[in-house]
């Protein structure tokens, strides 16, 4: 007898099964909506996504009003950010469009635009969650397992991460502003304006043009930067743990056909297996029609940075260690953020291709109808979120961007003509605040 393929059974104290039992019915279940709520809470203080009843197990008290408190707080920024791009539109309407102000207008329209996509997701999120609640629930008891990590868990790393990143590639702007604002400051030493003065001029000149600046506008300016700048990594963010949650069901799927390897498999088992798997599907097909927007926003968003940045490495010298750095880590920041969302998303589909693999080692006179017409699903669908029906979310669409990224800079390399990137600005540099006239 062939001692290898002899399989060990081993038996378990009965006290520890009960124990892990008790454990598992205390724990809170591992769903989609228990693991986003702490984020989506935390998006809640920039006013991104306002939902009521979100950290609450009864998907009923899931609810979206249009008085609620945390919903005028959001129209409220929204409209914040819609008066920015406007002023930036009636800016460039007047001194022309440029490099400088083209990033503005791009950054302001992407924002703003991604606030009003999270309202109206917001306005549909109970629906959603209820239909997405339904459909995941029966990987949520046995015989289901968790595929490696608890679903909260990831969704807790890929966000501190996340965050920590982009608040360290902010943080390092804002930095190095400062530092820039200081050191021509001090060149100035007659001009009576001070640091923060300049900072925020400087920054939103579409506003200050018109108006003149004063301390207590610091806290609403600060809100307003903090909450676009947030809307804009929490595009990709947002978009990557439903990437990863909708993998992970699929992944149990495939978990579950492979604890059945080497053992004779009853059509029946397919036939539920098949339903499952149809249903995640379903799933996928539904979500991507509440958020393909966001994703098609959020690729066209990631795709014009990446040229910008790359544009800007060929057209900017910087003299110092900090800047230099800085400059990199941030382009290296906004490159591996895109080709990250990429991975997350594409990840649903290379899941559901998953369990294919092992349906291949099955020999043939095991097969039955059941698991045929589920191989052929399997090998036939294209399960992935899309961009507006425009693009499947897959693995081949990194070398697409990276093809049109390039395309991009061998056209614009020898055509912008870098001394005409500031043309039609009024002068940013501190002397000329003194000199600033106020147009009302």
């Amino acid at each position: 007898m062939n001692r290898s393929n002899t399989r060990k059974i081993y038996f378990r104290d009965d006290s520890v099964e009960e124990e892990i039992e008790r454990k598992r019915k205390h724990q809170a279940p591992d769903s989609f909506q228990n693991a986003i709520g702490p984020i989506i809470v935390v998006a809640q203080c920039l006013g991104i996504m306002p939902v009521i009843g979100i950290l609450t197990n009864t998907r009923n008290a899931v609810k979206f009003k249009w008085m609620a408190v945390r919903t005028i707080y959001s129209l409220l920024v929204l409209t914040g950010g819609i008066s920015e791009l406007l002023l930036t539109i009636y800016r460039i309407h007047n001194f022309g469009l440029n490099l400088i102000n083209a990033e503005s207008l791009t950054f302001f329209s992407i924002t703003t635009t991604g606030q009003i996509f999270f309202v109206n997701l917001a306005r549909r999120w109970p629906k959603l969650i209820r239909c997405w609640d339904r459909a995941e629930s029966i990987f949520l008891t046995r015989p289901y397992r968790t595929h490696g990590l608890r679903l909260d868990c990831k969704m807790k790393i890929l966000c501190f991460i996340w965050v920590a990143l982009a608040a360290s590639e902010y943080s390092g702007y804002v930095t190095m502003t400062l530092i820039g604002i200081n050191g021509a400051l001090n060149e100035c030493p007659g001009t009576n304006v001070t640091i923060q003065e300049v900072f925020f001029e400087s920054q939103r000149t579409h506003i200050f043009y018109w108006i003149r600046f004063h301390d207590w506008m610091i806290p609403f300016l600060l809100l307003i930067n903090m909450s676009l700048t947030f809307c804009w990594t929490y595009l990709d963010l947002f978009i990557m743990l439903v990437g990863i949650s909708l993998a992970a069901r699929f992944n149990q799927v495939t978990d579950r056909i492979k604890r059945m390897e080497n053992m004779i498999i009853p059509e029946s088992f397919w036939t539920e297996i098949r339903s499952h798997y149809l249903l995640l599907n379903e799933l996928v097909l539904y979500v991507d029609d509440r958020l393909s927007l966001i994703l098609l926003l959020s690729c066209a968003s990631n795709l014009y940075f990446v040229c910008l940045q790359l544009f800007n490495s060929f057209t900017s010298n910087y003299s110092d260690v900090i800047s230099t750095v800085f400059f990199w880590y941030s382009l290296l920041f906004v490159m591996g953020r895109a080709v990250c969302v990429i991975l997350c998303v594409s990840s649903i589909n290379e899941a559901s291709k998953g369990s294919l693999r092992i349906l291949r080692t099955i020999p043939t006179k095991h097969w039955s109808i059941e698991l045929a017409r589920f191989a052929s699903s399997i090998s036939k669908d294209t399960i992935a979120l899309t961009g507006r029906k425009f693009f499947y979310i897959t693995k081949r669409l990194i070398l697409v961007m990276a093809g049109t990224v390039v395309t991009y800079e061998l056209v614009v390399f020898d055509q912008v003509d870098k001394d005409n990137a500031s043309a039609g600005e009024t002068g940013t540099h501190p002397c000329n605040w003194t000199f600033r006239q106020y147009h009302l």
